[in-house]
């Protein structure tokens, strides 16, 4: 069932559960996880809705060539944060750390001690 040139949306996956594609040249939403549940997608050329973890709930990436929604990788420039339990457009990368998290980056239990620390560097940075 799987699609070598997957380019729109093909589903070749029984978990995924919208336009999902295993294959490695699908470009768009493309899915190869297992609990990913919309536009995911395991594959290293993925650049817009892209999931690689088992508990990725909405849009979020760990690829390297990431660009834009979230991912686990250095060259994350957006939406990042380090918090396990990260909801909406974040990751759960380890090394993640306070200073990446924006006013993009959402924290369901740490969010408090995330922005408490970022005030503390910024108001440091002027003494």
């Amino acid at each position: 069932f799987v699609h070598v040139s997957c380019s729109h949306w093909f589903l070749c996956s029984r978990a995924c559960s919208h336009h999902t594609c295993q294959a490695s040249a699908c470009s768009h939403h493309t899915c190869q996880a297992r609990s990913c549940s919309r536009h995911t997608c395991q594959a290293r050329a993925c650049s817009h809705h892209t999931c690689q973890a088992s508990a990725c709930s909405h849009h979020t990436c760990q690829a390297r060539s990431c660009s834009r929604h979230t991912c686990q990788a250095r060259a994350c420039s957006h939406h990042t944060c380090q918090a396990s339990a990260c909801s909406h457009h974040a990751c759960q990368a380890r090394s993640c750390s306070p200073r990446s998290c924006s006013r993009h980056t959402l924290f369901s239990i740490a969010i408090s001690a995330c922005i408490q620390s970022i005030q503390i560097e910024y108001s440091s940075s002027f003494v």
